[in-house]
């Protein structure tokens, strides 16, 4: 089944940067820091956080990656390269799955010694985007060597709580306009609807926290049901997806200014939106559908949507 007419024509993006589903097999693994210093002049010096090691954080507050690498002397950055090797939820990985991350190398933070070893710092931000227990490590690759931050299966071991009641993305009003008629945002853009002159909110939690609450009649107020949980790993129904979307396309021209909201205005609506261009344009991939909200507004998807929305909406 497939919703009626696109919303308007839009342009595919580009591809996001290769996150590889796995490792590559061409290049050759070691562990031993000594063994690769000697033989290949290189290792990684520290890396926070620290493999081994244990840690805690909330969802959707950010965690810093960074791994800093030792060479015996001056290497081309170009032979040079360092990632992060872990399976936590974030907004390029929601099903969980074990994945490599690209660790950008920090400008200016070449240094060296009179003894001509130089260090390289190469570093990145992940927001994570469900609550559970998850396992990060490092590499770092010179030519076709990798040097992993400890053995197998030694790595960091995160525990990702809920997220605070009162964090970054709750504390003032998030809205973004995605297409003529829609927004998204989070529960203070709802609590301002008027002033911000929302017609309708659709929203995703059966229960709106009092402080968010705007005074009743002031704007009308359609509620889905998702699920019960927020983060990706919470999957969303596939006939409440069928069921949004259907409402959303059906009512893009009695409203001129819908409001999909949830508390952060992140997950629940980023997959509703997400849900809603995939299935208006058919051209579209699912990774260009979600990349055109994000382009828009930070948001993430929930697990399993991508296989939801090809069933709902099958590609030729």
């Amino acid at each position: 089944m497939s919703a009626k007419g696109p919303l308007y024509k839009i342009r595919a993006s580009p591809p996001l940067p290769d996150m590889g589903a796995e490792q590559s097999g061409s290049c050759r693994d070691y562990w031993d820091p000594e063994e690769t210093w000697e033989r290949y002049g290189f290792r990684i010096k520290s890396t926070v956080p620290h493999v081994p090691g244990r840690g805690k954080l909330r969802m959707l507050e950010d965690i810093k990656l960074t791994v800093t690498v030792e060479c015996k002397k001056p290497v081309p950055l170009r032979t040079l390269s360092a990632y992060c090797w872990t399976n936590v939820f974030h907004k390029h990985n929601p099903e969980g799955v074990y994945h490599k991350i690209n660790l950008p190398f920090v400008d200016g933070s070449r240094e060296w010694d009179d003894w001509g070893v130089t260090t390289y710092t190469f570093s990145s931000v992940l927001y994570p985007t469900n609550n559970d227990e998850c396992r990060i490590t490092f590499y770092a690759q010179l030519g076709n060597i990798n040097h992993w931050a400890n053995k197998p299966e030694v790595d960091h071991i995160l525990e990702v709580m809920p997220p605070r009641d009162n964090n970054a993305w709750s504390k003032q009003t998030n809205i973004a306009q995605i297409t003529k008629h829609f927004f998204i945002g989070n529960y203070q853009a709802a609590r301002n609807a008027k002033e911000l002159g929302i017609d309708v909110i659709v929203r995703f939690c059966d229960k709106v926290p009092k402080k968010y609450k705007a005074k009743d009649g002031e704007i009308l107020q359609i509620f889905h049901t998702f699920n019960k949980d927020s983060g990706a790993g919470s999957e969303i129904p596939a006939e409440r997806l069928l069921e949004t979307v259907e409402w959303l396309n059906n009512n893009r021209q009695k409203y001129k200014k819908v409001l999909i909201a949830d508390e952060y205005g992140l997950g629940r609506v980023g997959s509703s939106m997400t849900a809603l261009i995939f299935a208006s344009n058919p051209s579209l991939t699912f990774e260009e559908a979600f990349q055109f909200v994000l382009n828009r507004k930070e948001i993430y998807s929930h697990k399993g949507l991508k296989n939801s929305l090809h069933t709902l909406f099958p590609r030729e």
